[in-house]
């Protein structure tokens, strides 16, 4: 980890807030190149951050700790259980930067104590550990104290990196969200001018990701980037999976003709509105313009005297209109009327009947292809 910041190379992080070891798992085999615990603003503490770790840990990452405070005893605990470094919230001073650095390292250079977990094989690795160990120590700039005191902050000795909150400084000169304003921009490019004069990593945090934004901070000079957090990505993946699905095609938003509420695509047959109506979706075939229904059992003639039956299923739109995918489960050829079952096949060629297209019945109101068939 000291390597990836001082490397002065673009690295991209995460930032965990959901204290499950299956989600840290399924972030720690995204590709990033590190990944953050949050302890100050998540329900994470120091029991279910120690199982995090060690996930994260054997997947090969790096795993960094947000501290709740400025506290060597969580820093103790969450570097014995494996924690390749901390990141230490509101650090304004360079005597709240010695604190930081101090609480991550074993006398003479710190005040941690001397434990025996995880990070120092359970007892059985202590004196490889306590030889070898090396220890990330980021502190966060979040104020306008901390942007002014920056020059002094970055020279203390085993500081390795800065993390600007960028929207707890705009708050903090009394111009919360603004990013743009001009006294925030000299603030934060203050920070990263100061970090590269010490030649200390400068990183950011891009809470809600965007290539725009990534490429923003890399031509600012950040050199470490914690894109995200996993309850966000999971929040846009669940919302763009259900977009997806939302009227069968490209989202867009089709109104319930029963109560005008947003319509969702549902099962082959139906349609359903978000509170809960039935929709039959009326249609427009696309060449021949007949009004179909999903669920319509349909006859339809092909070429050389065939025709088949089938009921109409997915929905897709085109240019505007609506298309329908049909299942056959019928066929018939010949002068004999011979017919053949034949179990479902996806043909997707609704649009492209030669002949004669008839509605015979419909799914929704119980009757089956089989009776279709039959009634033919």
């Amino acid at each position: 980890m000291n390597k990836l910041l001082h490397g002065r190379k673009m690295t991209i992080g995460s930032w965990l807030a959901i204290p499950n070891e299956a989600s840290a798992e399924i972030m720690a085999n995204a590709g990033f190149d590190w990944l953050v615990i949050d302890m100050e603003h998540s329900p994470i503490v120091a029991e279910s951050a120690s199982r995090l770790i060690r996930i994260i840990d054997l997947c090969g990452l790096p795993a960094l700790c947000r501290l709740p405070s400025n506290d060597p005893v969580v820093a103790k605990q969450v570097l014995d259980a494996g924690a390749a470094g901390i990141i230490v919230p509101m650090v304004e001073n360079r005597e709240e930067a010695i604190k930081a650095v101090e609480a991550a390292y074993y006398p003479p250079k710190g005040i941690r104590g001397v434990g025996l977990a995880r990070a120092q094989g359970y007892g059985s690795e202590f004196e490889a550990y306590k030889d070898n160990y090396r220890v990330v120590v980021i502190a966060m700039i979040e104020s306008m104290k901390g942007v002014g005191n920056i020059e002094e902050i970055v020279t203390v000795s085993g500081l390795n990196g800065i993390l600007v909150g960028p929207y707890d400084i705009s708050a903090s000169f009394g111009l919360i969200g603004q990013l743009d304003h001009p006294k925030i921009h000299d603030g934060l490019k203050k920070v990263i001018g100061a970090c590269d004069q010490a030649n200390i990593g400068c990183g950011l945090h891009v809470v809600h990701p965007s290539n725009e934004a990534v490429q923003i901070a890399y031509e600012a000079g950040y050199t470490f980037l914690a894109l995200g957090i996993d309850m966000i990505f999971l929040d846009q993946a669940a919302k763009k999976s259900l977009e997806k699905r939302r009227n069968g095609m490209n989202g867009q938003i089709v109104k319930c003709p029963k109560c005008t509420a947003d319509m969702f695509y549902g099962s082959r047959e139906t349609w359903f509105c978000e509170n809960g109506h039935t929709v039959q979706k009326n249609m427009k075939r696309n060449r021949k313009k007949n009004i179909f229904t999903i669920g319509d059992i349909i006859r339809a003639d092909l070429h050389d005297n065939k025709w088949a039956t089938g009921a109409i299923g997915e929905v897709s739109q085109e240019n505007g209109e609506f298309r329908f995918n049909w299942k056959i489960l019928i066929m018939k050829t010949g002068e004999k009327n011979y017919y053949n079952p034949i179990s479902t096949i996806n043909s997707n060629a609704a649009c492209d009947f030669k002949g004669k297209v008839e509605i015979i019945g419909n799914t929704c109101e119980g009757m089956s292809l089989h009776e279709a068939a039959g009634i033919i």
